[in-house]
């Protein structure tokens, strides 16, 4: 998912800048700088598995295949295995 974000800001950015993607943009380059800082922040396994746990709307919208936790039969089995190990 960040990989796609950082394409269409790059894209984006390149665009309004009409610009090639091919050529240096110190503005991009800054903007790549704080888009991989941020991913870097928040990919920790805590942060991981909350939002697998309760995903948004958007992201599970953009994919027809992607469904929510409550929907997926081996997410809901390894659950229930995880809270039969805690009781």
């Amino acid at each position: 998912m960040s990989d796609s974000t950082i394409e269409k800001v790059k894209a984006e950015t390149y665009k309004r800048k009409k610009c090639l993607i091919s050529e240096f943009s110190p503005f991009q380059d800054v903007v790549y700088e704080i888009l991989v800082a941020r991913w870097t922040k928040n990919n920790t396994p805590l942060y991981c598995l909350t939002h697998s746990l309760n995903p948004s709307d958007d992201w599970l919208n953009e994919d027809l295949v992607r469904k929510g936790p409550h929907r997926d039969v081996e997410i809901s089995h390894e659950r229930i295995k995880c809270f039969q190990r805690l009781f």
